[in-house]
């Protein structure tokens, strides 16, 4: 069998690189995306390509399975292989390919010529990547309730930086002799105690229904340009409220530290709930000063993304008391926008109603409501239950880690990782598929009713 550098996961549950591969070569996502391409002017200097754009697409994908360009361009000129890709060409494709194989030169060439259209093979694919998650019960729009989604309604979102092939002092030194295209980015990753890692940093979102292996769905993969764009976060808001307008299905996020007030008010605004860490800073502060029903007067205080009053101990000490939430609720604005409320019980036993969005009078007052304050704080069960998801997407950059040829990437440019991106996460939900097909087809798992792609505006 054919050695790779494919994901232990792939492993264990024997997901081996041909196996993958052969998915991959049924996967829709193939021809779809090669309608996208823009064809050649029949009428400029060159030779006519031999190979439909189908086939270099197919081997942008066996990059995500074998984690480089050389072993996938020899998955495809195996004999074999060739014959089954040429059958299924005929079958599915309705087209005959050429008897012989594209040469490994002829790949690399057609990936640059690729690498140009990034942009639109990285829409494409987002677009089928909804499709395919919504297939697979995820993103579905028969939720009752927005304030604590089902997990096939939460998007877990992370950034990541593949590590450049290139070591740092190898890149700043061609970079000072001026023989790199462009430089290569560096970023510090796990925090203040983090190290230095050099690469293009890429945005993540996944999907999944249900604990079963390999059921995740990735949704995309997008460029995080280092300057500008307000970092990954922001590229994170844009992406996602994209997403949600493309699917009323999206309803939950988790998210990690990088998500701060201003991101997370965004995403509620959009209808999401959002589930972020309250950051490290964060410390007890005065809220507000408000007279309940029962004449009382209350003093609000924020700590650790919650409401508290101060109770006085007999140590001359203030200790802080939560505030019981008692209810959670969102209304629709007549400009699609959302207003997120909480309703909480105040000492005295009586409730008490609070936004739990920036408001005007906040912004006013340059308060930042949703820094301090959480849907759902650390302490509470939805945040013990649910934060963990997250994990969903960790565990997918780990499997692009663990598939890149000796843990790098294998492009020099935002376009051509673009492709390799693509290219994985065409792989992995490949594996996805055919594992739900299969969960279907032996009665595991009912399959849910195909929904139609459907906008916010057209609700």
């Amino acid at each position: 069998m054919r050695r790779s550098h494919a994901s232990p996961a792939d492993r264990e549950y024997g997901w081996t690189s041909d196996r993958t591969a052969l998915a991959v070569l049924r996967a829709s996502y193939i021809v779809d995306i090669s309608k996208e391409i823009p064809k050649r002017d029949r009428s400029k200097a060159g030779r006519p390509n031999q190979h439909p754009d189908h086939i270099y697409i197919f081997a942008m994908a066996l990059i995500g399975v074998f984690g480089a360009e050389r072993p996938a361009a020899a998955w495809i000129r195996e004999r074999t292989n060739w014959f089954k890709v040429r059958s299924h060409s005929r079958r599915y494709w309705g087209i005959e390919l050429a008897e012989h194989p594209p040469a490994r030169s002829t790949i690399h060439y057609n990936l640059d010529r690729l690498s140009a259209f990034s942009t639109l093979i990285r829409e494409r694919f987002a677009t089928l990547a909804i499709e395919q998650a919504q297939q697979q019960g995820c993103l579905t729009e028969n939720v009752s309730t927005m304030n604590k989604p089902p997990r096939s309604n939460v998007v877990a979102a992370d950034g990541t930086v593949p590590k450049s092939r290139l070591r740092s002092k190898t890149a700043d030194r061609l970079e000072a002799e001026g023989k790199l295209r462009r430089p290569i980015p560096k970023y510090k990753e796990g925090g203040e105690d983090g190290h230095w890692v050099s690469g293009f940093k890429e945005l993540v979102l996944v999907v999944r229904p249900d604990d079963h292996p390999n059921s995740r769905v990735i949704l995309g993969a997008f460029p995080v340009p280092k300057e500008g764009y307000g970092g990954e976060a922001g590229i994170a808001v844009a992406e996602l409220q994209k997403l949600r307008q493309r699917t009323k299905g999206f309803l939950g996020l988790r998210y990690d530290g990088a998500f701060t007030g201003v991101h997370i008010d965004a995403m509620q605004k959009s209808g999401v709930s959002v589930i972020s860490p309250v950051p490290k800073s964060d410390k007890r502060r005065l809220f507000s000063t408000v007279t309940c029903s029962g004449k009382h007067v209350h003093t609000l205080y924020t700590e650790a993304g919650d409401f508290v009053e101060l109770e006085l101990l007999d140590t001359g000490e203030h200790h802080a008391v939560p505030c019981k939430r008692v209810g959670q609720y969102s209304r629709k604005n007549a400009d699609g926008t959302y207003r997120w409320y909480t309703k909480i019980e105040l000492a005295c036993g009586n409730h008490h109603t609070e936004r739990l969005d920036i408001t005007e009078e906040d912004k006013e007052r340059d308060f930042n409501r949703t820094q301090v304050l959480r849907m759902h704080p650390p302490a509470t069960d939805e945040y013990k239950n649910t934060y963990g998801w997250r994990q969903d997407v960790e565990s997918v950059n780990n499997n692009l880690d663990t598939t890149l040829y000796r843990h790098r990437m294998v492009a020099d440019t935002v376009e051509k990782q673009a492709l390799v991106m693509i290219g994985f996460a065409i792989a992995r939900n490949a594996v996805s598929a055919k594992v739900f097909a299969e969960r279907v087809r032996t009665g595991a798992l009912t399959a849910p009713p195909t929904p139609a792609l459907q906008t916010l505006s057209a609700a």
